[in-house]
């Protein structure tokens, strides 16, 4: 018995095309490349989503900081109508004791 090592000219191996799940796609070169496109793309948008990751932290990070200096602001504010109103009360008291 001889084997035959040539193939068919219409087999898709001898052609140089992907054959995927018995249905013939492209040629072996330009699935190569569409693949190595593909990973392009992955990666690009890998690197994006990363950006995207630490401009939601800093942002968060922002937040943050505005959320305490509204806090310290507000005990500042707190601070000051409190010695505002001690100052009057000693006003009152001072005033007071003048009139007795």
């Amino acid at each position: 018995m001889e084997l035959n090592n040539e193939r068919a000219p219409d087999d898709p191996d001898a052609q140089g095309l992907v054959v995927i799940n018995g249905k013939t796609g492209v040629h072996g070169r330009d699935y190569i490349i569409i693949d190595r496109r593909v990973d392009q793309i992955e990666n690009a948008i890998a690197v994006v989503a990363d950006r995207i990751e630490e401009v939601m932290a800093k942002l968060e990070e922002v937040e943050q900081h505005k959320i305490q200096e509204s806090e310290f602001g507000n005990e500042l504010d707190m601070d000051t109508q409190m010695n505002d109103f001690n100052n009057g009360l000693r006003e009152m008291q001072h005033d007071k004791n003048k009139t007795e």
